[in-house]
């Protein structure tokens, strides 16, 4: 194993204008060598006028509590690391990664 850690982030996804966020979205984020899982939840609160059907509209006031998951995976690039280490205190190093992810939002209907 390279490397690994748990982390947490704070943080409001980008879900169109018509949401909006009275606090921060809380996330947990593991990383295990190459392989990265992330758990995140928080309320929204969807508020404007959406399309329904070919010529109405209907407005929307509610509050949901979401949930997002995802996995995800980083490849190192080994041959286009950049850098060097001169001294203990001197370093400047790249690490390239090839990442890629799968995800989820989830909001239970409460109508």
């Amino acid at each position: 194993m390279n490397h690994g850690g748990i982390g947490l982030s704070f943080y409001k996804p980008g879900l169109g204008s018509l949401v909006d966020y009275d606090n921060p979205w809380v996330g947990v984020n593991i990383l295990s060598d190459i392989v990265e899982f992330k758990l995140g939840f928080g309320r929204t609160h969807v508020n404007g006028t959406i399309p329904c059907g070919f010529s109405f509209t209907e407005t929307i006031d509610t509050r949901e509590f979401g949930s997002q998951i995802s996995i995800g995976a980083n490849v190192p690039l080994p041959f286009l690391c950049f850098g060097a280490q001169k001294s203990p205190s001197s370093i400047f190093r790249g690490h390239p990664v090839l990442a890629g992810e799968v995800g989820a939002f989830r909001f239970p209907l409460q109508r």
